[in-house]
């Protein structure tokens, strides 16, 4: 006969996940800001738009951050984080490529333009162009040939809310950049 000494283990439970909603306007989120970047009017801040813009060859670029802090667990782990967008208008209705970045310099909601991305703080390239300066150059997810409307766009951002949940200083939103398919 075998026998054994010390404490019997325990199992440990497992954490039953939570879905967290961080939509402005519902419940009591309020830390949403977004605007687009216009190549065509450059000085001219969108943040009052009530609709975001992309256009193909980055010469529109939408900006959104979501602000984490105090609207999160404490201690959380994030495990899935999703962008979700309504896909309202297309024009023209050719595909587009679609790409959502980290953004690694701030910005400010209702100065951001192609030029500064806040009041008298240039963008390193007009647009939130400079991969590096302005946004990280690695994707956070991609939407190829997309030409849907009256959808739903999801884009996996997991990635870039775990960093920003670990250094929050660094939450600078997501550059949504579209390229011809």
């Amino acid at each position: 006969t075998a026998t054994s000494s010390g404490p019997t283990p325990t199992s440990t439970a497992t954490p039953i996940p939570t879905v967290i909603c961080l939509q402005q306007g519902t419940g009591l989120y309020d830390g949403a800001t977004d605007t687009y970047l216009d190549q065509t009017i450059p000085d001219t801040p969108y943040g009052a738009a009530d609709k975001l813009r992309v256009k193909t060859q980055e010469n529109v670029n939408a900006l959104l951050r979501f602000d984490l802090a105090g609207y999160l667990p404490a201690n959380v782990t994030v495990t899935n984080a999703t962008l979700r967008l309504f896909v309202t208008s297309r024009s023209p209705e050719n595909p587009i490529t679609l790409r959502a970045y980290r953004v690694v310099k701030g910005w400010d909601e209702n100065t951001s333009t192609w030029n500064n991305a806040a009041a008298g703080v240039p963008w390193t390239i007009a647009g939130c162009q400079s991969p590096g300066g302005d946004y990280d150059p690695i994707y956070d997810d991609e939407k190829v040939g997309y030409n849907a409307v009256g959808v739903w766009l999801e884009m996996d951002v997991t990635d870039a809310v775990k960093q920003w949940v670990t250094s929050p200083s660094q939450n600078y939103g997501v550059v949504l950049k579209g390229y011809r398919h």
